[in-house]
């Protein structure tokens, strides 16, 4: 009876760690297709133009919508389907960083919260 107990213990533990691999691997997939896109933020200086910045990532990434201007941040929603694009604009970004007046930038995956939210 021991031997059939251990066996069976055995089986509950590896169909959890499949069952666990299964949701990582879905969850990410859910929120690609779920999910907004990229989120972008922008910490801008005093004398940023935030129309000349708009212009510089419309021109990378048609498709970015501004989400917020509050404050010193500027925060962009970038389609996932547009990630090809990246690249290039956090190139120029960086290349430009003084001309834009952005002190720093980052770019976040639409989390779960934000998907059941919506």
């Amino acid at each position: 009876m021991q031997y059939v107990f251990s066996d069976i213990q055995s089986l509950n533990k590896k169909c959890g760690l499949a069952l666990i691999m299964l949701i990582c691997t879905r969850t990410f997939t859910f929120l690609h297709f779920a999910g907004a896109g990229y989120h972008m933020v922008l910490v801008k200086e005093r004398n940023c133009d935030v129309r000349v910045l708009h212009e510089t990532i419309q021109c990378h990434v048609p498709e970015a919508r501004l989400e917020s201007n509050v404050g010193a941040e500027l925060s962009y929603l970038l389609p996932f389907h547009c990630k090809p694009q990246f690249h290039s604009l956090f190139t120029e970004i960086e290349r430009r960083k003084a001309e834009l007046c952005v002190s720093s930038y980052g770019a976040s995956v639409t989390t779960m919260e934000e998907v059941f939210l919506r």
